[in-house]
């Protein structure tokens, strides 16, 4: 669960910062109003909890994982019954992010992420290098500590197809009405992000 903090941590600092890495953040065209967006709507009017212009991450199956209102600098992820999840604040030097797992200032750090110069490293409170996201090819590169390729993230439009090292396919991400899904190699949905149109933001 701590990865999936992580990731969707990361996500959400791409969308407050406005980084991108250094790639070419992926405008996402708007869609038509269909069908499956009314459907979308009243999934949203049925969480109370939900508003325009948070950020929320649920599950296939459209429980509510966790969500936040971005700020600035900083921002709290709470679950849908208003419990906390997670804190995370921008640091110096600019670029910078740490993850905490206890309201701010209540805990050392869990997790932070730092540029360095091609994109970010995500390491754990001690300092240690847990993985490496990097602009390239128009997309995203993420390697493990030791450089293992884990992922390659290519941007098409209104998807995002990621691979692995051989071009095999792990999964997607597309845009569906206000909403973006992330499904698995078979096409499955594993999470549902609202409040993010950048599909290849929701690939990490």
């Amino acid at each position: 669960m701590r990865n999936l903090f992580f990731a969707v941590g990361l996500l959400l600092i791409i969308s407050i910062s406005g980084c991108n890495f250094g790639g070419n953040k992926q405008q996402v065209p708007e869609t038509k109003k269909t069908g499956t967006a009314s459907a979308t709507n009243a999934a949203q009017a049925s969480n109370s909890k939900y508003k325009s212009g948070d950020l929320m991450v649920q599950d296939g199956a459209g429980k509510t994982i966790f969500k936040a209102t971005p700020m600035a600098d900083a921002f709290t992820a709470e679950d849908n019954s208003g419990n906390f999840v997670f804190f995370v604040e921008r640091v110096m030097p600019a670029g910078n992010f740490i993850f905490r797992d206890a309201k701010e200032g209540a805990s050392p750090p869990s997790g932070m992420v730092k540029a360095n110069g091609t994109g970010r490293n995500l390491e754990d409170g001690s300092g240690n290098k847990l993985a490496t996201i990097e602009a390239r090819d128009g997309g995203y590169r993420i390697k493990d500590a030791s450089g293992k390729y884990l992922a390659k993230l290519k941007p098409n439009g209104s998807e995002c197809k990621i691979g692995d090292e051989a071009g095999n396919k792990i999964g997607k991400t597309k845009v569906k009405g206000d909403k973006i899904l992330v499904e698995d190699a078979n096409g499955a949905i594993l999470y549902q992000i609202y409040g993010v149109k950048d599909v290849l933001a929701a690939g990490v």
